[in-house]
């Protein structure tokens, strides 16, 4: 008997990690409109799977003193990443494959999350989307497909 779905009816189409980046330099960084380093991370992660680590964040801060107060309810950015990572139920990895995400540390010295892309990390930031080396911290594997 013949079905009247398509054949890839419920299937998730795969996110293109290059168009993502992309946009993320194009777009200006910006907290209120959803579009810093935890928000690009997140979109991706959502495109990827389907779900959100960070929908309870969404809105809730819209400059630097509302995301520290944000990362401080975690106690820092790295606690906050694990404990949203988790309750969405992705794993840990250590070996990152591109598109899988991370915490990872700048060349500056701070805590930025951030998609593996190649054999680099990328990862918005006010001058649009940087891709380095950076070290990294703790990752996650997310599916894709």
């Amino acid at each position: 008997m013949p079905s009247d779905r398509a054949p890839d009816a419920g299937k998730r189409e795969v996110p293109d990690l290059l168009k993502h980046v992309h946009a993320g330099m194009e777009a200006p960084f910006d907290r209120a409109a959803g579009m810093d380093c935890c928000m690009f991370v997140a979109d991706w992660v959502e495109a990827c799977s389907g779900t959100d680590p960070a929908a309870h964040l969404r809105g809730t801060y819209t400059g630097p003193f509302g995301a520290a107060r944000q990362i401080a309810r975690y106690g820092d950015f790295e606690t906050m990443w694990r404990v949203c990572m988790s309750a969405a139920g992705f794993n840990t990895t250590m070996a990152p494959q591109p598109g899988d995400v991370a915490v990872v540390l700048d060349a500056a010295g701070n805590t930025v999350s951030a998609i593996r892309f190649a054999r680099a990390w990328a990862a918005k930031s006010e001058t649009g989307v940087v891709i380095e080396d950076f070290r990294m911290i703790v990752a996650w594997s997310i599916p894709r497909g």
